[in-house]
């Protein structure tokens, strides 16, 4: 394994590397003079010019590049807006993001595995029908509607939650009371592809033979359904909320707005509008880095759930 995560960590020199290009050449498509966005219209020539000169923005597109990527390796990558740090900046504003989604994962794993089992033990029944029409609900309203939705409903007419804005560390009971809307929308989507993941998973174990033998020797139904069917359905189970992960990042982006919510999505999205190239280059590429990296752990974390996985 050792030599496995190695050879993997090394691939993703390469991968991380095109993703920038990519980032980078996205952020020179966009119309507009990031100078001229800066200073405003009342800028001098003069004033123009020195600010092109000082952010490179004067330079061939190859020359730009390899100074931005230089400037963010070597930790000297400077909002234009905040005048700080970009790292620094990305990572003040990560814990929020970290705390959103993995609230959001945590509401959508403890709902969504429990009724894929269910669904699948009690196939076509009333609860096997309801959760695969949630299910599809799900996935089918954008998360930007579900959390108006919510929004009007518990802040403004029931006003049991706070419509928006960030209450603290999760652990205090402002900080709980202001991520649950937000996680709730965020996990829609993770509950339903999880929920139908989970059904067909389960589905295809309890028709083995060994499901039956198991029964036929007398081992209790929970331990059949619990050890002997989802152990071996976890595969695909946990290799979809691995990829959901990253997509939890990405739907945050929507989430954080409509929420208000200061996190990283949030402060890609105004950084976009501000034209700071420099900021949404860092976001992006520190949310592609996590995502490249959630998706190494999974991969690794097949060989905890099944032994007979091989890496070579």
């Amino acid at each position: 394994m050792f030599n496995y995560t190695i050879r993997r960590l090394l691939m993703l020199i390469p991968i991380l590397a095109a993703i920038s290009v990519i980032i980078f050449a996205i952020l020179k498509l966009t119309p507009g003079d990031p100078a001229m966005i800066l200073l405003g219209d009342r800028a001098t020539e003069e004033l123009l010019r020195l600010t092109r000169e000082k952010y490179a923005l004067d330079q061939p597109f190859i020359v730009q590049y390899l100074k931005m990527m230089q400037n963010f390796l070597t930790g000297e990558l400077n909002s234009i807006y905040y005048r700080d740090n970009v790292i620094s900046v990305v990572m003040s504003r990560m814990i929020p993001t970290l705390e959103l989604g993995f609230s959001a994962l945590f509401l959508a794993v403890v709902v969504s595995v429990p009724a894929g089992i269910v669904s699948a033990i009690k196939r076509n029944s009333f609860f096997d029908y309801a959760s695969m029409t949630t299910a599809l609900f799900g996935i089918s309203i954008p998360v930007f509607f579900s959390g108006i939705l919510l929004i009007y409903l518990f802040a403004v007419k029931l006003q049991w939650l706070p419509a928006s804005g960030y209450g603290g560390p999760i652990y205090t009971v402002d900080g709980a009371r202001h991520v649950l809307l937000p996680a709730l929308v965020l996990s829609f989507t993770l509950m339903a592809s999880t929920t139908r993941i989970t059904r067909s998973a389960m589905l295809d174990v309890i028709r083995e033979d060994y499901i039956r033998t198991a029964r036929a020797k007398g081992v209790r139904e929970s331990s059949v359904i619990l050890v002997h069917a989802f152990r071996n359905a976890l595969m695909p189970i946990t290799t979809n909320i691995g990829n959901q992960v990253a997509r939890l990042f990405a739907g945050a982006v929507l989430t954080e707005t409509v929420f208000a919510w200061p996190g990283v999505g949030r402060l890609a999205v105004n950084a976009i509008f501000r034209r700071d190239e420099a900021l949404v280059f860092g976001a992006v590429l520190i949310l592609s880095v996590i995502y490249v990296l959630v998706n190494l752990l999974v991969d690794l974390f097949y060989g905890v759930i099944n032994p007979q996985v091989r890496y070579e």
